[in-house]
């Protein structure tokens, strides 16, 4: 996602790691000084997020020279037909981090508008 490597082609394995590193990092980071103030009794959520390199690697690998039409197809096969938006994945936080879901512990939770991959 960096103007520097515009391809994973174009990306070296040590720019890879240091970017895997800076957010691996600061991941474990934030949620090790979340877990340690539960522990003091402060309450709270710990939510993670993350994706998948799947639509960078598919867009550049799998459908570099497609027609939209055939890009478009991917989209059909989702149940709601559509691609999804901030807002779809938003109220599921705005959930998570509610008191309504204090017995949601320890879960993954797909956002993916049930689309099977």
């Amino acid at each position: 996602m960096d103007d520097k490597h515009p391809t994973i082609a174009n990306t070296s394995v040590e720019d890879f790691d240091k970017t895997v590193r800076a957010n691996t990092r600061g991941t474990f980071l934030c949620c090790r000084e979340a877990a340690n103030r539960l522990k003091r009794g402060f309450g709270g959520r710990i939510i993670l997020m993350s994706t998948s390199l799947v639509g960078p690697v598919a867009t550049e690998m799998f459908l570099a020279g497609r027609s939209q039409e055939y890009v478009n197809m991917g989209i059909e096969d989702c149940p709601l037909g559509r691609p999804g938006e901030t807002i779809d994945v938003a109220k599921v936080i705005e959930f998570l981090a509610c008191d309504d879901s204090e017995w949601v512990n320890g879960q993954v939770i797909i956002v993916n508008g049930g689309l099977v991959v």
